[in-house]
């Protein structure tokens, strides 16, 4: 998976690690469906983990910031 993560996107940047987990999540689905069709006898991707994905800090309003938007 880090070879898929480490690849440079169209822009000359490193995908995200949810980038690259929505990417193995259709090869996965693509890869489904060949084993359905009998193109294949298991799906490989399976055993792939996906990328830990680090969730932004939140940065709650303040109560001055709240009073002022109401």
């Amino acid at each position: 998976m880090n070879a898929v993560k480490d690849h440079e996107g169209i822009h000359g940047r490193k995908l995200s690690n949810r980038r690259a987990n929505i990417i193995l999540d259709v090869l996965r689905q693509v890869l489904d469906r060949a084993v359905l069709r009998g193109w294949l006898t298991r799906n490989p991707a399976r055993a792939v983990s996906k990328l830990r994905e680090d969730r932004a800090p939140i940065d709650p309003f303040s109560f001055d910031e709240v009073k002022t938007l109401l």
